[in-house]
């Protein structure tokens, strides 16, 4: 504060005034104005949309905090950001490396070949004209394990805009359900 002590608060006056009174002071002062206005509304506007931002992100998390809460495997093209994702539970059902980056055709070794053509088919449907679909896809025995059954649901998401936002393939695990209804009909084969 010791610089300020030593100004000379009159002289400072006195120009302050001149320029006042100056040619084109009164044009300078309302551009002045006029930026300072703009400046405060631009101010005002990224606060808000900040705010939208910071809003959305969390919304966006808590449902993806939702989504792996599902007993059912993901995977999942966000057609906003354009990215992809799956969940740590399509992993776990396809014995998927989680280290690996995302990408659908990881998955094709899981899937026998005249399968994978069925999926492969369908998947190019939805991706491109966002038409869903129902499979069931028999999987290959895993490392010595049990051959399994997937029920696959491919959907697009459309916003409240009408937009497409997401398209998500859903994997369920139907090997228990498909091993007893087997089993239901060998016993009904036998009976007959």
């Amino acid at each position: 504060m010791a610089g300020w002590a030593g100004w000379d608060w009159n002289a400072l006056r006195e120009a302050a005034e001149q320029a006042l009174y100056a040619p084109g002071a009164a044009a300078a002062a309302g551009v002045l104005v006029l930026l300072l206005a703009l400046a405060a509304a631009f101010g005002w506007r990224l606060n808000r949309s900040l705010k939208e931002i910071r809003r959305a992100t969390e919304l966006s998390s808590r449902l993806r905090e939702a989504l792996s809460a599902s007993p059912d495997g993901y995977y999942l093209w966000d057609l906003v950001s354009g990215t992809e994702s799956r969940s740590a539970r399509l992993e776990t059902l396809l014995r998927l490396d989680p280290s690996a980056p995302p990408g659908i055709y990881t998955i094709r070794e899981r899937i026998d070949q005249l399968q994978w053509e069925e999926f492969d088919g369908a998947l190019e449907r939805l991706r491109s004209g966002g038409t869903g679909f129902d499979i069931l896809l028999p999987l290959a025995p895993i490392a010595g394990g049990a051959a399994r059954s997937l029920r696959v649901i491919g959907v697009r998401v459309v916003g409240t805009a009408g937009k497409p936002s997401a398209d998500i393939v859903w994997f369920r695990d139907m090997s228990r359900f498909v091993a007893e209804t087997a089993r239901l009909l060998s016993q009904i084969e036998s009976q007959a």
